[in-house]
């Protein structure tokens, strides 16, 4: 199951600009969003799994969608609202 291998991750986006870091735990995902040169925000956000390889992750004003699910190597590849990402696992408690 879906949820079974994203608790316990700590991702880091893969890209030029953005800071996106989460780190999943049973009930919530703790998040630092925004980008290198300009502000940051760390919220507490919730998430449910919406389908065998799909979540939702929301709260605060975020609304992140992730579809296409894949682990590879030490990296996850999704469809975030409609965009492909790549997060790096940075570790797996």
């Amino acid at each position: 199951m879906l949820k079974e291998k994203i608790v316990g991750l700590r991702l880091s986006i893969v890209g030029d600009d953005s800071v996106e870091d989460l780190c999943f735990t049973e009930k919530f995902v703790t998040a630092t969003q925004g980008s290198k040169s300009g502000p940051l925000c760390a919220p507490l956000l919730n998430y449910k799994i919406t389908g065998a390889d799909s979540l939702v992750i929301e709260g605060g004003g975020f609304d992140i969608r992730w579809t296409q699910i894949e682990f590879v190597g030490e990296t996850l590849e999704v469809v975030r609202n409609s965009n492909p990402v790549v997060y790096r696992i940075v570790s797996r408690s």
